[in-house]
């Protein structure tokens, strides 16, 4: 809690060493961390300062983060649910946001659940034509769905991405992904929660690095968990993640660091198709060139 405190002032030189060997033989994710220093989940963490921490794959459950500042926090593979406390926390841009406004509106109405659990058995078409209503400007005339509140219909519409739903309901809410969260801070979030806690939900996670990739090229969160993400042992994953690496406005500052792990062998395939792709876009950029001065003589 406190941003002064050096870790030689609370212990001897012999517990420091002591913790960096365990440190060295492990992965020093945020809750391996906890583990070798001994704190305790339950007491150590409330009202802690824990913005923009990197909370990959560690395990947050039974943890206390009442009333912690957890501001751009973010992850990958991060595991939390209802027995991670949240309460009074600031988790404003984190990987934590969407979970938490989820739990907020299901506690505030009872009737959410009911509503959600229509959305995800109800009839496709139904569905889809009262998503469009709501999320794509036309009048919402689904009875016994239209006094549903816009946030309400929000958090549920992000909460059926990841239910096991008709293909024609997901690929209406991947469409209107950005009405459907409203503002591009909402977005974010999302992003974040969906590579924190659903990374294996592959369709999301190409739709969510696609907005990545062209709304938050400046963002540097959103850059590390790329950078996370290319190290991923799935080739598709890291081949999304190389692209909107490629597109990031801090490209150029890790190149080296990019093309270290672009270069390795396991990516030997998204070389060589990244390569054929361009090819081609080059070949149609000459031919639509020749076409032109052809044209004109």
């Amino acid at each position: 809690m406190s941003d002064g405190l050096e870790l030689n002032s609370v212990l001897v030189d012999m517990e420091i060493d002591s913790i960096l060997e365990k440190l060295s033989n492990q992965e020093s994710s945020f809750s391996n961390l906890v583990r070798v220093l001994k704190l305790d989940s339950v007491h150590d963490f409330r009202y802690s300062k824990l913005s923009g921490v990197d909370f990959s794959q560690s395990d947050l459950r039974g943890y206390d983060f009442r009333g912690a500042d957890l501001q751009d926090s973010f992850g990958l593979n991060v595991v939390f649910d209802d027995t991670t406390n949240f309460d009074g926390a600031d988790v404003s841009g984190s990987c934590f946001a969407s979970f938490v406004r989820e739990r907020e509106i299901l506690r505030r109405n009872p009737s959410a659940l009911r509503i959600y659990d229509f959305l995800r058995n109800g009839d496709a078409l139904d569905v889809s034509s009262w998503i469009h209503s709501r999320h794509g400007g036309g009048r919402d005339t689904f009875s016994g769905l239209e006094k549903v509140d816009s946030e309400t219909a929000s958090i549920l519409c992000r909460k059926l991405l990841f239910d096991d739903i008709d293909i024609t309901k997901r690929t209406d809410l991947l469409y209107r992904l950005k009405y459907i969260c409203g503002s591009s801070f909402e977005v974010r979030e999302l992003l974040l929660d969906v590579l924190a806690r659903h990374i294996d939900n592959i369709s999301v996670v190409y739709k969510v690095l696609s907005l990545a990739a062209k709304e938050f090229r400046g963002d540097f969160t959103v850059f590390q968990v790329m950078l996370g993400l290319s190290q991923d042992t799935r080739e598709q994953v890291r081949k999304i993640a190389f692209i909107a690496l490629s597109r990031g406005k801090f490209f150029n500052q890790y190149f080296d660091e990019i093309y270290s792990s672009f270069m390795a062998p396991v990516n030997k395939d998204i070389r060589v198709g990244l390569i054929r792709v361009a090819a081609q876009n080059l070949g149609r950029s000459h031919l639509e060139v020749i076409n032109s001065y052809g044209s004109k003589d």
